[in-house]
């Protein structure tokens, strides 16, 4: 078998430095998101895609069953790990903009949805960090990855 045909396994590892981060974030930004959601943090190696740097999920009942945590945020790990310390903060600023627990009047428990972005980014973000932080970000991820220009323009959160 060729190499080029090698399909190498994703690793999940559940990441302190991301939740201390988050943590971290949270208390400064003044973001109210637990309680009552309970979130979980995971590095993906390489990466969730060449193409996905983070990625906020809401837990299904399964996972939740499983874990206790009611939205997963992931980075891809290899480029996590080339970060620098405010491009981090940034980035896991945006992910934790996504987690929405609103509280159901009729049944009187939480709904864990998932909020989409206000404009190409959230609003919070671009008011305090400006756009040059993704910039930086995907030519980061274009050069870790060896992406070619359509690859790079496709890169999301």
């Amino acid at each position: 078998m060729s190499d080029s045909l090698i399909i190498k396994k994703k690793e999940y590892i559940e990441s302190d430095d991301l939740k201390i981060l988050a943590e971290e974030i949270m208390e400064k930004e003044q973001l109210n998101i637990s309680p009552p959601a309970k979130l979980k943090f995971l590095k993906v190696y390489p990466d969730i895609t060449k193409t996905k740097v983070g990625v906020c999920i809401r837990a299904s009942n399964e996972l939740r069953l499983f874990s206790g945590a009611h939205y997963v945020i992931e980075m891809s790990g290899v480029l996590w790990d080339s970060l620098d310390d405010n491009t981090k903060y940034v980035l896991m600023y945006h992910e934790l903009l996504h987690p929405m627990p609103v509280m159901n009047e009729q049944s009187d428990e939480w709904d864990f949805k998932i909020r989409k972005h206000d404009v190409q980014d959230f609003h919070h973000i671009i008011s305090k960090y400006g756009v040059e932080w993704f910039t930086n970000l995907k030519t980061l991820a274009s050069s870790v990855y060896n992406l070619t220009p359509e690859q790079e323009s496709s890169i999301t959160l």
